[in-house]
């Protein structure tokens, strides 16, 4: 089964072809009802940190590359864009202006939970970033490249799960 994941953009760029942000986040629900847990993607991190980087999933439209990391907040990409390439370079530029503002995550899920509405991923294997046009997961965004951009939407991320888990416990 192939799940995918997304997340926003913000302004705050200081290298030309250069983003950071939260390929997915751990905990909260995204629109198709799906969870990941905290620790999903070690494994997969273990075997490869640098992943590919397409446009919309189209494996045959490589733009760039990902670097990956996992922190308490979800999973943190570095992505460059393959800025000798004018269709890489084009999709940067749209990012920038804000016309293309999410990823998506392919992923392969080893492991799940099934809920009510959607799966709670427990481990996947991650095979590709995709620049999308539309996320499944609205909490998980760009940073830019600043640090302390980096820092202040660590905390609106981390505000927005404890939100979805208080709703999540009420409803119970």
């Amino acid at each position: 089964m192939k799940i995918n994941k997304d997340f926003r953009f913000k302004d705050g760029y200081e290298d030309e072809g250069v983003v950071e942000g939260y390929l997915s986040t751990y905990g909260n629900v995204d629109r198709v009802g799906d969870i990941i847990v905290k620790g999903a993607f070690d494994e997969s991190l273990k075997r490869k940190r640098t992943i590919p980087m397409c446009f919309n999933h189209q494996w045959d439209t490589v733009i760039g590359k990902m670097e990956l990391s996992s922190d308490n907040f979800g999973l943190l990409a570095k992505g460059t864009f393959n800025m000798s390439d004018p269709f890489a370079k084009k999709t940067f530029e749209l990012v920038k202006m804000g016309a293309v503002d999410s990823l998506s995550i392919g992923m392969l899920v080893q492991e799940f939970e099934s809920m009510t509405r959607g799966i709670k991923i427990l481990k996947a294997d991650i095979f590709e970033g995709s620049v999308v046009t539309v996320p499944a997961n609205p909490q998980a965004m760009i940073t830019g490249n600043k640090s302390a951009e980096r820092k202040r939407l660590e905390l609106e991320v981390q505000i927005a799960i404890l939100q979805t888990q208080m709703k999540l416990s009420t409803k119970k």
